[in-house]
């Protein structure tokens, strides 16, 4: 299946990590393949369909630009963390949550090239 592009398409699901799919008539969906993140996902927003972000466990942040993804993990800093709630608007993305029992706001800018 192709888009206007003349890119492949691709599914996800997000749970206990992330799953892709090339064709929904594909019986499995697969995730170590693919070695997206291997934390529990609980929130996805998205501005457009190469626009998508995901926030976990751990601190897990993920961006897909409508070919890869990148996690800002590292950035994060909640090694006891964990993204309940994101928005994303323009160039601001804003992820709630907690770490440990305290409350987290993180906030970030789209760096645009």
């Amino acid at each position: 299946m192709s888009n206007f592009k003349g890119t492949v398409q691709k599914y996800y699901v997000i749970g206990s990590g992330i799953y892709e799919k090339k064709f929904l008539s594909d019986i499995l969906w697969k995730d170590n393949e693919f070695d997206i993140t291997h934390y529990t996902t609980y929130r996805v927003r998205g501005n457009r369909i190469n626009d998508v972000i995901i926030g976990g466990a751990f601190g897990e942040f993920l961006h897909f630009n409508g070919i890869t993804w990148k996690s800002y993990i590292d950035h994060t800093m909640l090694n006891s963390g964990r993204f309940y709630g994101l928005n994303i608007k323009d160039n601001i993305i804003i992820a709630v949550g907690l770490n440990n029992p305290q409350a987290v706001i993180t906030m970030g800018t789209r760096i645009i090239n």
